[in-house]
């Protein structure tokens, strides 16, 4: 769904621009920015942050990266080059001041002293929605576009998303029902993903029904091998091995109780990488493109069938 807006843009001599844009659909207020020149020294300080910047300007504008940010970010980049000193461990104000940037980009899960600090020194800071709905990313788009005095990218960037969500609905409207989970073990007990995630928004982009929403989850919630059973959803989606998921797989292959699950029965486990799995940016899209082939496959090899609308 396309976001209502209010947007006016003026250049005086190409340098001074003043510009206001109003986000009515998705509930936000006016925003209102007034600066001379752009940004050149932009630091991201986690993966979603980096997709956003680096999809809406050239990477010359990017002053220092997280040094964990290549296994979580979905954006074309060679972060190979991004490593000695344009690169950070530790979030904190005295870490990030130290590479003397211009506008700084966080989310709301972040350490909120050091945002904090990080305002009361002067620079720019913006915060990046939490992802609860799709217009949630659609603001988080125009919010971080604005900032950078990128809005006429910010717009083709949302138009590009509109039209892949738009592709996936009609793909899978053609598609049946598909009961999915999405699951996490870190070795000490299991996770599913409800209502008011990016994985729920995930899986309604490319048309799986999530069981664990339709159970009334909400959030991130524990579940235990009765629950699974229960649950006996159509698929599983997990996320490939990365830095801090790696156990998932194991667990389901090993764990006895577990065989009988319909998903693992009929090898219907789709495993998406890391950076797509737990993205709360644009890139969900791409998530969700990822596993409506996967979706598709299983269907194409008789592993899957869907039940009728």
């Amino acid at each position: 769904m396309s976001l209502s807006r209010q947007l006016s843009v003026l250049w005086p001599s190409g340098l001074v621009f003043a510009f206001a844009l109003t986000v009515l659909s998705c509930g936000l207020p006016p925003v209102v920015s007034t600066k001379v020149g752009k940004p050149m020294r932009v630091l991201p300080t986690n993966a979603t942050a980096v997709d956003y910047v680096f999809d809406l300007i050239d990477e010359s504008r990017v002053v220092a990266l997280p040094d964990t940010v290549s296994d979580y970010a979905t954006v074309d980049v060679d972060f190979t080059k991004w490593t000695g000193d344009r690169a950070f461990h530790e979030f904190s104000a005295e870490v990030i001041l130290s590479f003397d940037p211009d506008l700084v980009v966080v989310s709301p899960w972040q350490d909120q002293s050091t945002i904090d600090r990080l305002i009361e020194s002067g620079v720019q800071v913006v915060e990046l929605p939490p992802v609860d709905e799709l217009d949630d990313i659609r603001g988080a788009i125009r919010k971080t576009a604005l900032a950078l005095g990128e809005v006429q990218r910010g717009e083709q960037l949302l138009a590009d998303f509109d039209a892949r969500a738009l592709a996936l609905q009609e793909a899978w409207g053609k598609r049946g029902v598909v009961r999915g989970l999405v699951y996490t073990n870190y070795g000490s007990g299991g996770w599913a993903a409800g209502s008011g995630t990016t994985a729920h928004q995930l899986m309604q982009l490319a048309g799986v029904s999530n069981v664990a929403a339709e159970g009334g989850r909400v959030g991130h919630d524990g579940v235990d091998i009765e629950t699974l059973l229960d649950f006996d959803p159509d698929v599983l989606v997990i996320s490939k091995p990365s830095r801090d998921y790696g156990v998932t797989r194991n667990y389901l292959d090993g764990e006895e109780a577990l065989q009988e699950l319909r998903a693992i029965r009929d090898s219907c486990i789709i495993e998406l990488p890391a950076g797509l799995f737990s993205t709360a940016s644009h890139h969900l899209v791409d998530g969700a493109e990822s596993l409506a082939r996967e979706l598709d496959a299983l269907i194409a090899a008789g592993r899957l069938t869907p039940a009728p609308k």
